[in-house]
């Protein structure tokens, strides 16, 4: 010690030499002969000593670098070692650096900063690098600092190693996580909370209790783990169980407890729902914009609409996810025209709707068929900065497809800057659902080109893609293609899409073959494909089978009443039909009511067959008298084959001629300007009778109609359907 302080008194007599770095080094020579003896042991020994401050700089220098020495001590990152003094202190300011560039998401970066410099940084620092892994996701940089850790001889610390622990849980590797876990000398409750918090977002809330029973001491962040779990595997009684002995061990909730106990009501019985609420209101935190926003989301979730608006009126604050929740809510429900209206709320409110707000409001458009709205969000959109955002995009190519509008829909896919497997799913579907199979199976390929892995959903799409156009081979060879090149088991849902497959092409003993040897029992959909397709082909044996199956499973679905006395009727069998409506009427089965509904300058109007209500209903049914007329002379013969009642011919006619398609198009063909398209939507499978009738209308008006049922688009245009007639 002496030799440094005779160094700092040749330091004031040598004025040609830089003081500052001088002393630098050598009080980091010092240091370095006993790194863990403690800065201010090291200091006390340089200032008992009078010379240390023989001059009034060297003093400054002095005590401004024991104090940032001191200050970075105590932070636990002056501990490392290297064989070059002077490279240690420029070392010492790489970590700093290393540190930035993990703020800074630089990871890479700074582990090549740590790989080159090789040195031997403290906890601070590899706490910095591990939550850049973190962050990231990068669990192979997460292993690599771990044997670099390990590999320094750095000595173990539980700071650090609950760093670990969350880099490994939340890169997915859980079992890593446990492993350092068992290993630690130390624990303390973030070390269980972390491990308990993996177990629960890996799905193995088994593991998680068990950890939790183990844990000496619960805290409110372990409780409101394990209830989250617990609801999100839908246990929602076995989360609220946890939630009262939660309260009964005297721990008191805060809104994450309650966000995940609301989260837990959906799916029970009321009763559980109002406890829960009340507990709300009596603990204060009704007021919580959180727990509010989290309290309508679930009476939403469980179609309360009702009580899910009292909760969002009597919401002192608001925010974005408030709302959002609520246009949701509606959405999801059924009332989308409420979400719509909600949205636009929101708008005069002067909130700035998110991602997240515009994909459930895009969603509600789709639902509705509503092009017009859906144009001015996707307006809104723009001027946002959303457009870049892939889920965003995914919803405006799922809305213009399902408002029927394909080639735009085909403009926003192509012009995406980033596109996920749901964006390729999107416009196979889209193209699926217009017919357009070939264009479906091309843009499949394209997908396995861009190396873009392929999942079930996928094989739905193509597969409907190849029902739709009737592309039998086509399909077999997708079907049989997923377990051979793609490792995926078709699910029911792909059987389903097979066996539509074989039924609308007239294969229907090789459908019924694929349903009875399928690894499963088939369900209600099935046989109602089946009976579907019996419909088509009119096979009243195999028809009846199907439906016997079906209202087996199903005894109240009007569904299958009605086909099946569609194919009775067509039959001529009028004794059949009067059974199966007799049937239907002892059981209380009501057929649901068809109605049709068209978008005219941002407004929805809806028709139900022979509607009347409209204010502009003498002008429809002057419409259509007129284009019977016109119809008629061009060759039209109605369908009376369809109609479910042994009654004349004539009053035959007169029931198809008011059907709620053929109103709609009359309304539209009065309010929609020359040159545009008319876009109709029906809740219900469109007649035979009407697809005939609306290609004659468009040869003779000369415009293009849309028309949206259950199954597919209809294109007409010229006297022709895209259909094909194949539906």
């Amino acid at each position: 010690m002496v030799s440094s302080v005779n160094c700092f008194n040749r330091v004031s007599l040598n004025c040609n030499f830089n003081r500052k770095e001088w002393i630098t080094t050598k009080v980091m020579n010092e240091i370095m002969k006993e790194p863990k003896k403690s800065i201010l042991i090291t200091f006390s020994r340089f200032s008992a000593s009078p010379q240390c401050y023989s001059h009034k700089s060297t003093k400054k220098i002095i005590l401004s670098l024991f104090q940032s020495l001191y200050q970075r001590q105590i932070r636990g990152i002056n501990t490392y070692t290297s064989r070059d003094q002077h490279a240690k202190y420029s070392m010492y300011c790489s970590r700093e650096d290393i540190n930035r560039l993990c703020k800074e998401g630089r990871l890479k970066e700074a582990m090549k900063l740590l790989y080159c410099g090789d040195l031997q940084v403290g906890y601070v620092t590899y706490a910095s690098l591990l939550q850049g892994c973190v962050d990231t996701k990068a669990l192979a940089e997460g292993k690599w600092i771990h044997t670099h850790m390990i590999k320094s001889g750095l000595e173990p610390y539980v700071f650090v190693e609950n760093n670990l622990i969350n880099m490994y849980a939340k890169c997915g590797s859980v079992n890593d996580a446990r492993r350092v876990f068992d290993k630690m000398y130390e624990r303390n409750a973030i070390s269980w909370n972390t491990m308990i918090t993996g177990y629960v977002k890996q799905g193995n809330i088994e593991f998680a209790c068990q950890m939790f029973d183990e844990m000496p001491e619960q805290d409110l962040v372990s409780w409101n783990s394990i209830i989250a779990g617990y609801a999100n595997t839908g246990d929602g009684e076995k989360a609220l169980g946890y939630f009262v002995r939660m309260l009964r061990a005297g721990m008191r909730p805060d809104r994450i407890s309650f966000t995940s106990a609301l989260g837990a009501c959906v799916g029970i019985e009321d009763r559980g729902r109002k406890q829960v609420h009340s507990h709300i209101v009596r603990t204060g935190f009704e007021s919580c914009i959180f727990v509010g926003s989290a309290l309508l989301d679930m009476y939403a979730k469980c179609g309360s609409m009702e009580e899910a608006h009292r909760v969002f009126d009597n919401m002192p604050e608001r925010n974005v996810v408030s709302w959002t929740a609520m246009i949701l809510g509606y959405a999801q429900n059924g009332y989308g025209e409420d979400s719509l209206s909600l949205f636009y709320q929101m708008l005069c409110a002067g909130l700035t709707p998110d991602q997240f707000t515009f994909v459930v409001v895009l969603s509600a458009c789709a639902g509705l068929a509503v092009l017009e709205n859906g144009q001015q969000i996707h307006a809104r959109i723009i001027r946002g900065e959303l457009l870049s955002n892939v889920v965003v995009g995914n919803a405006l190519v799922t809305m213009y497809s399902k408002c029927g509008n394909i080639v735009e829909a085909l403009l926003v896919f192509d012009k995406m800057p980033e596109r996920d497997v749901i964006s390729w799913n999107s416009m196979i579907a889209g193209h699926a659902q217009h017919g357009q199979g070939r264009e479906a199976l091309q843009l499949f390929d394209q997908m396995l080109h861009s190396r873009v892995k392929p999942d079930d959903i996928t094989f739905i799409g193509v597969i409907s893609a190849c029902t739709h156009a009737g592309l039998v081979e086509e399909g077999h060879r997708y079907f049989e293609s997923m377990t051979r090149d793609h490792c995926i088991i078709p699910k029911t849902d792909h059987y389903a899409c097979m066996i539509d497959l074989l039924g609308r092409s007239g294969h229907l003993g090789e459908a019924e073959d694929l349903l009875r040897s399928m690894p499963f029992e088939p369900d209600a959909v099935m046989w109602g494909i089946l009976l579907s397709a019996c419909r088509i082909h009119g096979n009243v044996v195999l028809g009846k089978i199907a439906a016997e199956r079906l209202l087996e499973l199903e005894p109240q679905n009007v569904a299958t009443y009605v086909l099946l006395a569609n194919i009775y009727a067509a039959g001529g069998k009028w004794d059949d039909v009067a059974k199966v409506r007799k049937v239907m009427k002892d059981k209380q089965v009501k057929k649901n009511p068809g109605f049709s509904w068209i978008e005219v300058k941002n407004k929805v109007h809806s028709f139900t067959v022979e509607d009347r209500s409209h204010p502009q209903t003498m002008e429809i049914y002057m419409t259509l008298e007129r284009l019977a007329k016109l119809m008629e002379a061009d060759g039209y013969t109605p369908d009376t084959n369809l109609v479910l009642h042994d009654v004349e011919q004539e009053q035959k006619k007169e029931s198809l001629s008011y059907h709620s398609e053929k109103l709609a198009l009359a309304f539209g063909l009065i309010s929609i300007p020359h040159g545009k398209p008319i876009r109709i939507i029906k809740n219900l499978r469109v007649c035979g009778d009407c697809h005939t009738a609306i290609k004659f209308v468009s040869k003779i008006v000369g415009r293009e109609i849309i028309l949206r049922d259950t199954n597919r688009f209809h294109h007409f245009r010229d006297g022709t359907c895209s259909c094909g007639d194949y539906w």
